[in-house]
C-alpha cells in the first residue's frame, strides 16, 4: 500500500472522531460550569446563614445582654464596660466580683454597681465606667433586675459575663486623698453661693476644684456616677455661684472635689465637703400670723425613736430601739446621749448631756462598756431627719431610760458565780415540750442561741457559732448553726454576708428549705435596695 493511500485513510478516521471530541469537551465545560454554580450557591447559602446569625443576641433569650466587653482605661484605675442591651425591657444590674460570676449564687453575693433603665428601642444604657478601683482582678456581669428577683437568671459565658478577669495593676505610688474644708452655701432667691477653704498640706498651684450635684449624698462611687458636674475652677478661686432656678427638686446635694494633676479625690468622706440644699418655700401668710411654738413644732414635724430598752451581756450594756417609720437608710442619724441626772421631757439644754456617738440608720444597736458606768445613768437616743435639724425633745418610755448601777452589779455577780461554778443553767428546749436528756452538743447550740442570738447580741452570736460549727460533725447541727450565723448577719443589715452562708451546700441540703429560701429571697431584695440608695 502506497504512503499516499495510508495518509488518506488516517485523515478520514480523524475527521470521523472530531465531532465526538468536540462533544466531550463541551460536556466537560458544561459540567465544570454547573459545578461552579453549585459551589457559588453553597457559598451564597453559607453567607446568608452568616447574615442570619449576625444578630448574635437572637441566639439567646430576650432577657440576656450580649457582647459584654471590659477594658482597662489609660488611667490604670478604671474599667469601661460595653454591651448590647437585652431585647427585653427592664432595669439592668451591673455586677462586679473578684471571682468569675458564672453561677446565680456568685451573682447574688457580688457587688452591685447600680441599676439602670434599659429599653432597646429608647436609648438603652449600654456602657458603664467603674472608677477608682483598687489593685486586683475584677469580673463583671450584666443581668436584668427582674430575672434576679424571680431567680431565673441565665448566665452565658462570654456573653453576659466575662471569662477573663481585668487586672488593675498596683502602681505602688499611692496618691493621697485631699479634701476641701468647711463648704458653705449662702442661699438667696436668685442664686446659691458656694464657698470653701482649700485643703491642707498640698501645693495649691496644681489644685483644681469640681462642683457636683446629685440627688444622693456624694459618699459612694455609685452616687458620683449618677452625679452631674456643675463647674470646675482652678485655685485660688474657691467659690462659685449657681442660679437658684437650677434647683428644680425639693432638695439637692452639692459637693466639691479636689484634683491634683490627674487624680481626683472621691468619693467625699468628710461632711465638710458636701452639703444638702433645700428649695426655698414661700410660707403662707396665715402660718406667719400664727407661728407654732418651737417645742410643738419640733414634736409634730420630726420623728423620734420608740421602745428604747437595754440588755446586759458579759459586761456590756446593749441599747436597742425601734427606728421611726420614715427613717431613711444612711441619711437618718441617731444620736446617743448620757446624763448624770434625770433629763426633763423637753429639748436637751446645751451642756446638759454628753453625746456618746452618732449612728446612721439602719444601725439600731449601741454597745456601752458597763465598767465605765459608776453611778445611776440616764441614756437617750434622738433623731435627726435628713430634711431637718436634730429633734432633741425627750419622751419618757420612748427615747430615754434609767440605767441602774444596782442592775449592773447583779449581772456582774451572776457572771462571777457562773465562772466559778464552771457551768450555767440549762436553757429550756426550743422546739419540743418533752424533757429528755439532751446530748451535750445540742445543748451547747441552744445555749449559744439563748445567750447571744435571742439577746440580739449578733456580733457575739457570729463569733461563738463560728467556733461551734467548726468543731461539730453532725451535718444537721452544723447546718442549723450556719443558718443562725446567717440570720445574725441579716439582722445587722449585712445581707451579702448572710447570702454567702445561706447559699452554702451544707445549709441548702441539711436545713429547712422553706426558711432558707425565704431569707435568701429577702437578702437579695433588701441588698438591692441598700446598694441603690
Amino acid at each position: 500500500m502506497s504512503f499516499t493511500r495510508i495518509w488518506i485513510i488516517l485523515f478520514a478516521c480523524i475527521s470521523l472522531m472530531e465531532p465526538k471530541l468536540l462533544l466531550s469537551q463541551e460536556k466537560q465545560a458544561t459540567e465544570a460550569t454547573d459545578k461552579e454554580k453549585k459551589q457559588n450557591e453553597d457559598t451564597t447559602n453559607t453567607n446568608d446563614g452568616k447574615e442570619t446569625n449576625t444578630t448574635e443576641k437572637d441566639q439567646y433569650p430576650a432577657s440576656v445582654a450580649t457582647g459584654l466587653k471590659a477594658t482597662l482605661l489609660s488611667d490604670k484605675r478604671s474599667i469601661k464596660l460595653e454591651w448590647n442591651p437585652p431585647r427585653e425591657s427592664g432595669e439592668i444590674i451591673v455586677a462586679r466580683s473578684q471571682e468569675r460570676i458564672d453561677t446565680p449564687a456568685k451573682l447574688y453575693i457580688s457587688d452591685s454597681l447600680g441599676k439602670y433603665r434599659s429599653n432597646p428601642k429608647d436609648n438603652p444604657y449600654i456602657s458603664h465606667k467603674d472608677i477608682n478601683l483598687k489593685p486586683g482582678k475584677y469580673y463583671y456581669s450584666i443581668v436584668l433586675r427582674h430575672s434576679v428577683k424571680k431567680q431565673n437568671v441565665k448566665l452565658i459565658p462570654g456573653v453576659n459575663f466575662i471569662m477573663q478577669a481585668v487586672t488593675v495593676p498596683d502602681l505602688q505610688v499611692k496618691d493621697e486623698k485631699h479634701f476641701i474644708r468647711q463648704l458653705k452655701v449662702e442661699q438667696t432667691k436668685k442664686s446659691l453661693n458656694f464657698s470653701w477653704l482649700p485643703p491642707n498640706g498640698v501645693d495649691l498651684k496644681s489644685v483644681r476644684y469640681t462642683l457636683y450635684k446629685s440627688r444622693h449624698p456624694l459618699t459612694t462611687n455609685v452616687s458620683f456616677q449618677r452625679a452631674k458636674i456643675v463647674s470646675s475652677v482652678q485655685h485660688p478661686k474657691n467659690s462659685y455661684a449657681v442660679p437658684a432656678d437650677s434647683l428644680k427638686n425639693q432638695f439637692m446635694y452639692y459637693g466639691v472635689t479636689v484634683s491634683i494633676k490627674s487624680f481626683e479625690s472621691r468619693p467625699l468622706e468628710s461632711p465638710d465637703t458636701f452639703v444638702r440644699v433645700e428649695k426655698i418655700q414661700e410660707t403662707a401668710r396665715k402660718k406667719e400670723k400664727q407661728p407654732v411654738k418651737p417645742n410643738e413644732e419640733m414634736a409634730t414635724t420630726q420623728s423620734h425613736v420608740k421602745n428604747l430598752t437595754y440588755e446586759l451581756n458579759r459586761g456590756k450594756v446593749i441599747l436597742l430601739w425601734n427606728p421611726p417609720a420614715k427613717a431613711v437608710l444612711k441619711e437618718t442619724v441617731f444620736h446617743i446621749y448620757r446624763f448624770s441626772e434625770k433629763p426633763e421631757e423637753k429639748p436637751i439644754a446645751a451642756g446638759k448631756g454628753q453625746k456618746l456617738q452618732s449612728l446612721f440608720h439602719p444601725e439600731t444597736i449601741f454597745e456601752l462598756d458597763a465598767a465605765k458606768i459608776t453611778a445611776d445613768t440616764y441614756l437617750a437616743v434622738t433623731v435627726q431627719d435628713p430634711q431637718k435639724a436634730e429633734n432633741q425633745t425627750l419622751y419618757a418610755k420612748d427615747n430615754f431610760l434609767l440605767l441602774r448601777l444596782e442592775d449592773l452589779g447583779k449581772e456582774a455577780s451572776e457572771r462571777k458565780v457562773e465562772k466559778e461554778s464552771g457551768s450555767e443553767s440549762t436553757p429550756p428546749a426550743e422546739e419540743t415540750s418533752e424533757k429528755p436528756v439532751v446530748p451535750p452538743e445540742t445543748d451547747e447550740l441552744r445555749q449559744i442561741l439563748r445567750e447571744t442570738y435571742k439577746q440580739r447580741n449578733f456580733v457575739s452570736a457570729i463569733d461563738r457559732l463560728q467556733t461551734y460549727v467548726a468543731k461539730t460533725t453532725d451535718p444537721q447541727k452544723k447546718a442549723k448553726g450556719l443558718f443562725y450565723m446567717a440570720l445574725s448577719h441579716y439582722h445587722q443589715k449585712d445581707f451579702r454576708g448572710a447570702l454567702r452562708i445561706l447559699l452554702k451546700k451544707e445549709v441548702q441540703m441539711n436545713y429547712n428549705k422553706e426558711r432558707v429560701d425565704f431569707y435568701t429571697k429577702r437578702c437579695i431584695e433588701y441588698r438591692e435596695k441598700k446598694d441603690n440608695r
